[in-house]
């Protein structure tokens, strides 16, 4: 009974605080976007709204710390703070330079803290079983890191994709937080959800402020991270599948367009722009109906995820 009500508090917390923190940050905004991308992202929209849902979402845990899973406080602690500090870097350096952080230093960065995280998951788990339905596979020390690795650095991109539509990586986020509680009854993902709620506020078409890369890295490294510490990899696949969907979208567009070029002496394209949401936006759908389409298939296939295997 306490226990709820200390979440309760942390939630109510943490949604105010949010507010608060991403109105004051909405105003920090670059100097340059990126030109290539559809019209409608042709504004200067402050992108650290990720710093005010990190914030916020650590001080309002802290609230019900007495009541926390010990081992998910390590989750929530390597997963938030190390991937913020990289979207961090690539969101500051935006301010002046749309490109950001180099992808050779981004790409090593998140090699080392999903490691770590990898580390810290088998350090609690001690192995891991794999199951992928029709068969289980037992993972531990490196062969586990290397599984971990390659799934993380998917992962963080495919998320990081993602949001580049208003409201989408966050309301996305909100339906899986909102299957792993159902699935593992954790309150600290409600919490999570309370604090994207309110950052929807601002996020929502059209968008006052993003989340940028540190929210989008931080919030992807603890949905990982949380579907493996709970053996649902499974589930995040059907779950997830707009998202790994954009990811795909990118993979295919870059490797034909370099393979068409060595054939044809031109590159050529499948999509009229990647990630997936650019191209649909290039066929002049508006975002609100492109956020709609990808909410609902995502509740969809999380529905059905449960299903099938709760």
């Amino acid at each position: 009974m306490f226990g709820k009500i200390s979440f309760c508090i942390s939630s109510i917390f943490g949604f105010l605080f949010n507010l608060i923190l991403a109105y004051k940050l909405k105003d920090f905004v670059p100097k340059k976007t990126k030109e290539y991308l559809p019209k409608e992202h042709h504004r200067k929209v402050s992108n650290f709204g990720g710093i005010a849902f990190i914030i916020s979402l650590l001080v309002a845990l802290l609230i019900s710390y007495s009541y926390l899973d010990k081992n998910l406080i390590y989750i929530f602690l390597f997963s938030l703070i190390p991937f913020a500090f990289i979207g961090f870097l690539d969101d500051y350096k935006k301010l002046f330079d749309p490109e950001g952080l180099k992808e050779k230093h981004k790409l090593i960065l998140q090699v080392i803290f999903s490691l770590i995280l990898g580390g810290v998951i088998l350090l609690k788990k001690k192995y891991h079983i794999l199951d992928l339905v029709f068969f289980k596979i037992n993972l531990s020390g490196l062969s586990f890191l290397v599984y971990y690795l390659i799934f993380s650095i998917i992962f963080l991109n495919a998320f990081n994709f993602i949001d580049g539509i208003d409201g989408l990586a966050a309301s996305l986020a909100i339906i899986l937080f909102l299957l792993l509680f159902a699935f593992t009854g954790k309150y600290e993902y409600l919490v999570v959800i309370s604090v994207l709620l309110s950052f929807l506020f601002f996020n929502f078409p059209p968008a006052k402020i993003f989340m940028g890369d540190t929210g989008s890295l931080a919030i992807g490294a603890l949905l990982l991270a949380s579907f493996v510490y709970f053996s649902l990899e499974k589930v995040l696949l059907i779950s997830g599948f707009i998202i790994f969907f954009e990811f795909l979208s990118v993979v295919l567009q870059r490797y034909y367009f370099k393979f068409t070029r060595k054939i044809f002496g031109e590159g050529r394209r499948i999509f009229k722009m990647a990630p997936f949401h650019h191209h649909l936006e290039k066929c002049e759908i508006p975002q609100t109906k492109i956020l709609g389409s990808f909410v609902v298939l995502t509740a969809f296939f999380s529905l059905i995820s449960y299903l099938i295997f709760y």
